[in-house]
């Protein structure tokens, strides 16, 4: 039996995050274990280059104006290679069209993605009362806002979950919207009152231009690569129970028995069910949204006007059958080659789960035919590729969320030997990950 001060279980980015953290703050390296399943790093991070041109089967790039991409970068030796000024510009569909995201208040004034009346019902927001029920997205912008924004939080909801707006709960996948809410009485007042407590504070704010993400010159896989070579990990490694033995926990596996006096388990809600916890009863399954990307290259001469921006949404009254666009050579050139304009299509999800069980073929030249009448394309794709983490997928905050994180505060307060961590539980964003990992290694590093 192999015996560590700490094992973490996953090797995906929270589990990373970690073991670097930890090591920084001067735990040893020969201390430390991390156990992976696959046989490779990651998770459901992972980047290929075909023919030259690269793929992110996840997240684009890591948020530039936050805290925690510096952070990472602190722990890793890659350069941060910054999106372009177009991030900046988004759209959403609407009738057909492109339509331009408001960028403010002035711009929402004017947009034709809010009718005339859902503007006017916007005023009525601060005096809604707030209320502690849980509640679906669509619920709760209906309730505080009116129906006119719902197609904005549907096509949002759909980037960043794969979700559908009338099954998730705002409490868990909109956290700062819920809070503001239950603490100024409004959503609007809510904010305007934490701006107040800021400025008051004394805390200078960042005035410096960040760029909306940061990536590397190899893509995301360059953070996953450095992160990993720093640590001890052991792949192909399927844990299936936890035990504790006297005073340390004991953990087996497929291949052999390990023990540690700290255990982490960063696998997130959906491989967690997979674990037996001691004599608790097991984690219900977690929903998951499963996504296919396609990655398409055409000449510049295939669009009637330069692309120009991050990508747009679809709502799904729009009845598009792909759920949104990144224009990715616009926002790291680096991606692709040749001038090549490189588009990344994300297809499935809940809104369209039937298109995940056809062929790749099929589902191509579906994508191809949406991206025609939406952009007009004069020419058909140079390039084409597609890829899918089936039947892994994106984590749901179902309105029954609240069992996952009660059976994680058990698991935690009973066993405080163990944390568990990773996507699903609180947070499906990189962002929120990191912000987890950086808490996690604050309490058990010692210089804490």
């Amino acid at each position: 039996m192999e015996k560590k001060k700490i094992i973490i279980i996953g090797a995906g980015i929270s589990g990373l995050t970690i073991a670097n953290g930890l090591i920084r703050s001067g735990i040893s390296n020969n201390e430390i274990l991390v156990l992976e399943q696959k046989d490779r790093p990651g998770g459901l991070i992972k980047t290929t280059i075909d023919n030259g041109f690269l793929t992110e089967w996840g997240p684009e790039g890591l948020r530039g104006k936050s805290e925690n991409t510096h952070y990472l970068f602190s722990l890793i030796d890659k350069e941060k290679i910054a999106a372009s000024d177009e991030a900046a510009k988004r759209y959403l569909v609407k009738n057909g069209k492109l339509v331009t995201v408001p960028s403010g208040p002035i711009s929402a004034i004017f947009t034709p993605l809010i009718p005339f009346f859902g503007k006017l019902r916007l005023l009525k927001e601060p005096f809604i009362k707030p209320t502690t029920e849980e509640e679906t997205v669509k619920e709760f912008i209906s309730r505080r806002f009116g129906k006119g924004l719902v197609p904005i939080l549907d096509a949002f909801v759909t980037g960043i979950f794969g979700g559908n707006i009338s099954e998730i709960n705002v409490k868990y996948s909109f956290p700062m919207l819920k809070q503001a809410e239950l603490f100024g009485g409004s959503v609007i007042r809510g904010f305007l009152k934490q701006n107040k407590i800021s400025k008051n504070s004394g805390k200078k704010k960042d005035k410096t231009k960040q760029p909306h993400l940061y990536t590397t010159e190899k893509g995301m896989q360059g953070i996953i690569d450095d992160l990993s070579t720093k640590v001890n990990i052991k792949y192909n490694t399927t844990i299936t129970e936890i035990n504790s033995n006297s005073d340390t926990i004991q953990i087996n596996s497929n291949a052999e028995q390990y023990s540690c006096d700290k255990l982490i388990v960063a696998t997130g809600v959906s491989a967690s069910n997979r674990i037996k916890f001691f004599d608790e009863p097991i984690l219900p399954l977690n929903n998951q949204s499963v996504i296919s990307i396609v990655t398409l290259g055409y000449n510049p001469t295939a669009f009637p006007k330069p692309l120009n921006g991050y990508g747009f949404l679809s709502p799904s009254s729009e009845e598009v059958g792909i759920l949104g666009t990144l224009f990715t050579s616009r926002l790291f050139p680096h991606h692709s080659k040749n001038n090549v304009e490189l588009l990344r299509v994300f297809v499935g999800g809940k809104r369209h789960p039937e298109k995940i069980k056809l062929n790749p073929e099929e589902i191509i030249q579906q994508v191809i035919q949406d991206l025609n009448k939406l952009l007009n394309l004069q020419e058909e794709p140079i390039y084409t590729s597609i890829v899918s983490h089936n039947p892994d997928g994106i984590s749901q905050f179902q309105m029954n969320h609240s069992i996952y994180i009660n059976w994680k505060e058990h698991i935690e307060t009973k066993y405080n030997q163990i944390t568990l961590a990773g996507i699903g539980w609180t947070s499906i964003s990189c962002d929120g990950l990191i912000a987890e990992a950086r808490k996690i290694i604050n309490k058990i590093s010692p210089q804490s």
